[in-house]
């Protein structure tokens, strides 16, 4: 069991929880930081609210990621059919 200090509360983390694809210390060390930032914005929010708040900003920040990335994979692959229609004198219509 892993012990980590979250916004002055401690998370235990199992050795079956701290098997992720991602370091648990990075991801306590952002949502600390995002909490902070949340809780100098608006002081005057409980935690709970403030957690809650950083959560959906991650979760918001997690989507965009996603969502520009796929694009940018189907530009890179637009491009390459593209690119494979000029080297062998095709159309883009005859590759779709």
């Amino acid at each position: 069991m892993k012990e980590y200090i979250v916004f002055g509360r401690r998370v235990r983390l199992s050795a079956s929880q701290v098997d992720m694809d991602y370091d648990p210390e990075k991801a306590v060390d952002l949502v600390t930081k995002e909490a902070e930032k949340i809780k100098q914005t608006a002081p005057s929010l409980d935690d709970t609210n403030i957690f809650l708040l950083t959560a959906l900003k991650i979760a918001g920040e997690k989507i965009n990621l996603k969502e520009g990335l796929t694009k940018d994979i189907e530009d890179l692959e637009s491009s390459a059919r593209e690119a494979l229609a000029i080297a062998t004198g095709e159309s883009n219509q005859s590759l779709s």
